[in-house]
């Protein structure tokens, strides 16, 4: 019922002020638009900088003083923002494979990152305790891809 009621209030603005109804709804348009395009314009230039943070995976416990914790995940910021906060979920896949075999849940870190700098995170196979991590193991695993999935970043 309101909009019928607008719809007359325009009407009799058009027919008094034709010239002036008219740019006053271009001026509305026009600013609309605008203030659209600048929002969408925002939103691209976020999505364009989580896009450029780059997640590395790879399997080898040698940087990581926890053998508990075999996976370091590589974190790099080349933005000119600093990260407070990274989202990502791990993924191993055999060779020639498309299937997650670790079926892992999101891990989040709060290290903050820099502009233009690094973070190291060490990170556990999901239900595999130290005691069962042995050699035969450790060359099975060393085998796969390793990739992060999921991923984001969020700028403060």
């Amino acid at each position: 019922m309101w909009g019928l009621g607008i719809g007359i209030a325009f009407a009799a603005l058009l027919l008094v002020y034709p010239r002036q109804t008219v740019f006053a709804c271009l001026g509305v348009l026009v600013l609309s638009g605008i203030g659209i395009g600048g929002y969408l314009g925002l939103e691209g230039y976020r999505s364009w900088q989580k896009d450029r943070v780059a997640f590395t995976v790879l399997f080898d416990y040698t940087p990581c003083a926890d053998t508990a914790k075999p996976i370091l995940v590589i974190v790099d910021n080349p933005t000119n923002q600093t990260i407070e906060k990274v989202f990502f979920r791990v993924v191993a896949r055999v060779p020639g494979r498309s299937n997650d075999i670790l079926q892992t849940d999101q891990i989040s870190d709060d290290k903050v990152i820099p502009p233009a700098g690094t973070s190291r995170l060490c990170v556990a196979i999901p239900n595999l305790t130290e005691s069962q991590f042995n050699a035969d193991l450790y060359k099975r695993l060393s085998k796969l891809e390793w990739s992060a999935d999921r991923t984001n970043a969020r700028f403060q």
